[in-house]
């Protein structure tokens, strides 16, 4: 057990570029060690009990990381907003915040969907859990209002 507890602990300090994989990782490590094994001989059911009480930390680990994101998008809206940056200029806008305002998850330039007029961080290959605002579960996106 307390492996899965280190586990859970090097997640957390866990970059986000990298968090799908480790976390992949800890739930590979998480399955491997619930194995009905001869550990259950003793005890099966205090065993099992033991088992279902361990708290699955991964959901509360993954949401900072959302809300970074999804302040990084509010900050970038606010500053397009004060600036007054044109729908074409807004790909040069973006990649000019690379530096100080990136897709957490990527690294990369946060995403402009000129369509449907909003900022998008694309997320890794984990859906979004908690900040959905649309039907894409890949993406964290907030729309630009006309003035």
């Amino acid at each position: 057990m307390y492996q899965l507890e280190q586990a859970d602990e090097a997640l957390a300090r866990t970059l986000p570029q990298n968090f799908a994989r480790k976390q992949a990782e800890v739930h590979a490590l998480s399955m491997q060690l619930s194995e009905v094994n001869w550990r259950y001989l003793y005890n099966p059911v205090g065993k099992w009990l033991i088992d279902l009480s361990r708290m699955d930390y991964h959901r509360y680990i993954r949401r900072p990381l959302e809300l970074d994101a999804l302040i990084r998008l509010m900050t970038l809206q606010q500053q397009i907003m004060v600036l007054g940056i044109a729908d074409a200029d807004m790909p040069k806008f973006l990649a000019s915040h690379l530096a100080s305002l990136p897709n957490p998850f990527s690294g990369q330039a946060v995403g402009w969907d000129g369509e449907r007029r909003e900022l998008y961080i694309q997320t890794d290959d984990s859906p979004i859990q908690y900040l959905r605002f649309g039907k894409n579960r890949q993406r964290i996106a907030l729309p630009l209002t006309r003035k």
